[in-house]
């Protein structure tokens, strides 16, 4: 089953660009007038400690506009100090990636995670 963030219909992830320590970009390889796929991405350097932290994740927007579907998931393993990908969805995934929300609800940038 997919993870899908919805944003709020006045919030289109691809005008947002930064919001707090997280930017928004298309990627490298996308076209230019395509909006479809984004990374949002950390700009919070990977902290050496015993957690796990969000550095990246993939989003792609499915044929209901104000829902993006997670692609991928990039977090820094502060234990072995490494860089980990994932496209599935465990308890840890889950924490911090309500905590991207928490952050984001911040800059009143309305998004909940299904």
């Amino acid at each position: 089953m997919p993870h899908i963030l919805v944003f709020h219909p006045d919030e289109h992830p691809a005008h947002l660009k930064k919001v707090g320590n997280w930017v928004i970009t298309f990627p490298a390889d996308s076209a230019l007038e395509c909006t479809s796929q984004l990374i949002i991405r950390s700009v919070v350097p990977p902290q050496m400690n015993r957690q796990w932290q969000l550095q990246s994740l993939e989003i792609q927007q499915t044929e209901v506009m104000q829902h993006w579907e997670i692609i991928s998931i990039s977090y820094f393993d502060g234990t072995h100090l490494k860089e980990l990908h994932s496209e599935q969805f465990h308890t840890d995934v889950v924490t911090m990636m309500n905590s991207l929300i928490l952050e984001l609800k911040k800059y009143d940038v309305d998004v909940e995670l299904e």
